[in-house]
């Protein structure tokens, strides 16, 4: 099975509804199936997540969408900023990331920082 086929239908499938609405809340709630679907697929779904920001420009509905998920699947890591986009988030989000490693090395994000971990691992870092 490809995972980030399944992945991006089930985004696909969560953007498709209410389209009267702006909130990505709604969208979520009218597909609850779907989203607990996304968290249940867990790292899979992160690595497609940070995929899909770490290519840029996720300013919409898709990338507010992603972010919610992301926070559900970082738990701890999470961050409590307040962004215009998902992009914005994850930027901010990876910046951290980055900081912390050097400030505190490989092994401190191995052990307290396991996702952000895995995101520098996907940039070669």
């Amino acid at each position: 099975m490809d995972t980030n086929t399944v992945i991006a239908s089930l985004f696909d499938t969560i953007m498709s509804s209410p389209a009267a609405s702006s909130n990505p809340g709604d969208y979520i709630k009218a597909h609850t199936v779907e989203y607990r679907e996304l968290t249940y697929y867990g790292d899979y779904t992160l690595r497609y997540v940070f995929s899909e920001f770490l290519k840029g420009r996720q300013t919409g509905l898709k990338g507010h969408i992603m972010r919610a998920v992301m926070d559900s699947l970082i738990g701890g890591e999470s961050m409590g900023l307040e962004t215009e986009t998902g992009q914005e988030y994850f930027d901010e989000w990876l910046a951290l990331a980055k900081r912390t490693e050097v400030l505190n090395g490989t092994e401190y994000m191995k052990g307290n920082a396991p996702k952000a971990w895995m995101l520098l691992q996907m940039l070669g870092e």
